[in-house]
This record gives C-alpha cells, sequence and structure tokens, in this order.
C-alpha cells in the first residue's frame, strides 16, 4: 500500500508567502488613501493585521515543525549509524575470534630419558649375555708348559662359556681349526711364551676378520714380523709398530670410560706390576689408519706412539702388546673378561 506524503513547505517559500502578503496589505492601504472611493468596502486593518499575524504564526509553526522532523530525522540517522557501527564491530571482533588459532602451551623441557624401544623393532641387545655363553671361541695360549696358569682359558670359563677349544701351544692344530669348516665367533691368540704365530696363520684368520668374527690378539714380536704377513692384520686395524720395550712398566687408561675398562668389570689401570718376561716383553703402537683407537699406554697422557691396547674394526678386534703375566692375575682376568665381552657383543650385532 502506498501512502501519500505531504511535502514540507521549505523556508525559502515561506518568506515569499509572508513578503507578498505584506505588499498586497500595503497596496491596499495606499489605494484607499489616495483614491477614495464611494462604494468601497471598509478594511478593517485589525482584522487584517490579525489575519496576517496568524498567517505568519501557522507558516513559522509549520517550519519549526519540519525543523524539529528533519532533526529528529538526522537523531534517528546518527542512532542506526550508531547501531551499524557497533554491529559492525561486533561481528569483526567474532571473525577475528573464530579465525585466531589457539595460543600454544610452553612445552616443559624434554628429560634425557630413552624411550623404550618400539615392540616392532627387536632389541638389538636382546638376549646379548646367553649368545656371549653359547659363542664358538676358539683359544690358542702357550703357557700350558710354564705351568703358570691359563689365564685366558681360565676367564672364558668362568663367564660360562662352554663351547671353546683350547689348542694349548700346538700351532699345527690351530691352524687346522683356523681352516676347519667351524663358524668361529671369537678367535683369541695368546702368543705371550715367545710363540711366533706368523705366515699363513694370519692369512687364516683374516679370512675369518672379512667374515666379521672377532678377534683378540696378545702379541709381542711385532718388532720382528710387523712387516710380515702379520701386516694384512694390523693394517686392516689402523695400527703399526711404533718401538719395542723389554721390561713391564705401569700402563694407563687413556679413555679411562670405554667399555673395554667398565663393562662387565671396572678394571684398574695396570700400575703395578709383577716381571716374570725378563726381556722383549712387548711393543708399542701407533694409528696408521683405519677406525683405530689407543686406549690404553706408557704414559699417564695419550701421545701418537706410545700405546699397548688398541680397538678396532668396528669393536671387534683388540690387540694387546704387553704380556699377561707380567702384571697381576686378578687385574688381567678382569680385564679379559671385558675384551671377550666387547668384541663379542660387537660381533653379534654386526652379524646378527
Amino acid at each position: 500500500m502506498k501512502t501519500n506524503r505531504i511535502a514540507k513547505p521549505s523556508k525559502s517559500r515561506l518568506s515569499m508567502a509572508l513578503i507578498a502578503a505584506v505588499v498586497i496589505l500595503v497596496q491596499a492601504a495606499c489605494m484607499t488613501s489616495a483614491t477614495p472611493a464611494p462604494a468601497a468596502p471598509v478594511v478593517d486593518e485589525t482584522k487584517v493585521a490579525l489575519g496576517v499575524a496568524a498567517t505568519s504564526y501557522a507558516i513559522q509553526q509549520t517550519s519549526d515543525a519540519g525543523k524539529a522532523a528533519d532533526e529528529q530525522a538526522q537523531q534517528q540517522n546518527a542512532d542506526l549509524q550508531k547501531t551499524m557501527d557497533a554491529l559492525s564491530l561486533q561481528q569483526t571482533a567474532i571473525a577475528i575470534q573464530q579465525n585466531q588459532q589457539p595460543p600454544q602451551q610452553q612445552q616443559p623441557p624434554a628429560l634425557n630419558v630413552q624411550p623404550p624401544p618400539d615392540p616392532a623393532t627387536p632389541d638389538p641387545m636382546a638376549g646379548m649375555d646367553e649368545k656371549i655363553r653359547n659363542a664358538r671361541v676358539l683359544i690358542f695360549e702357550d703357557t700350558v708348559e710354564l705351568g703358570i696358569g691359563q689365564w685366558i682359558e681360565e676367564t672364558v670359563q668362568s663367564m660360562g662359556i662352554t663351547n671353546y677349544t683350547q689348542v694349548n701351544d700346538y700351532s699345527g692344530t690351530f691352524l687346522e681349526q683356523l681352516n676347519s669348516p667351524t663358524e668361529w665367533d671369537l678367535i683369541i691368540v695368546g702368543a705371550e711364551a715367545k710363540t711366533k704365530i706368523q705366515g699363513e696363520f694370519w692369512d687364516a684368520i683374516m679370512t675369518h676378520v672379512n667374515r666379521k668374527v672377532a678377534v683378540i690378539a696378545e702379541v709381542w714380536y711385532l718388532n720382528f714380523l710387523g712387516n710380515g704377513r702379520i701386516k694384512a692384520f694390523t693394517s686392516e686395524c689402523g695400527v703399526t709398530y711404533a718401538g719395542n720395550y723389554d721390561l713391564a712398566d705401569s700402563i694407563y687408561w687413556w679413555d679411562q670410560f670405554h667399555p673395554v675398562f667398565t663393562t662387565p668389570n671396572t678394571a684398574q689401570p695396570l700400575i703395578h706390576y709383577s716381571r716374570y718376561w725378563g726381556g722383549e716383553t712387548g711393543d708399542k703402537l701407533r694409528v696408521s689408519g683405519g677406525d683405530a683407537k689407543l686406549i690404553a699406554g706408557d704414559s699417564l697422557k695419550s701421545h701418537s706412539d706410545g700405546g699397548v691396547i688398541a680397538v678396532c674394526m668396528g669393536g671387534r678386534t683388540i690387540i694387546q702388546t704387553f704380556s699377561n703375566h707380567d702384571y697381576h692375575e686378578d687385574q688381567i682376568k678382569d680385564l679379559w673378561e671385558n675384551y671377550i665381552t666387547y668384541t663379542l657383543t660387537n660381533h653379534f650385532l654386526a652379524t646378527q
């Protein structure tokens, strides 16, 4: 339904109407005074003035009403604009709140704790003690005829290893076992009593080394045979002959936290000695390459050419260049148990 709106008179139109009414009255007055007409009606000036005043008042009221209506409309428009602005601000705030990412909570510092192994991933150390006890070990130890004790074999027995073969000082039997189809886990050369395991022995040992078999070699004769066929073995390890010494002296750990000195026994440095051999007691080593590391030597501080214990080949090989029986039995046995544990562990980790 359409609604007819009454147009409001503007201020300019009201003024013009008022001026026109005044002009008409003035002209009427002039005409009355200048040319009297006998039949002209009598004009009541008071009524005319009152009429003009009434007309002016009506016009003024109409103007005031229009002005009030305009001001009211302007106020309503201003109020409406404020409402629209408030709604716009509210919608903007809601949009910002919805799009805002939640603040990140500060994470506590990570603890240095090893996570439990993934059940789907086997623990490589699982059952390692049993594997070591069941290891196939070949031992050459040439001190039986001297009657001073088979310290290496006794250490193997104390560890619960029963699947071992001891050939004593029978080098021929030792070579036969090296060339047999037996898949050895550890080969021990205990050439302390001046026996020289040389030549083809090391060729056969290198065949096992290439299959990642563990090797522990107690040798004293690198000054004589270091450039012979044993060189293939020492070069693979990454050590070479650096010097000779005739009488046993104190031996110091250069890496006291190495597993060879801590697991399973805390092996004490061989500071105290009890010399059995009166000459040609051992050799000194230096690193020449590979992954060799000298972990013990003839001085308190490590240096390049005084090592007497070297580890290499991924921890599967240990070379010792001093004689067991120049030191105390309990300390040597603790050290050799660590040797065997360390090399066999790395052998099984590399081959399983």
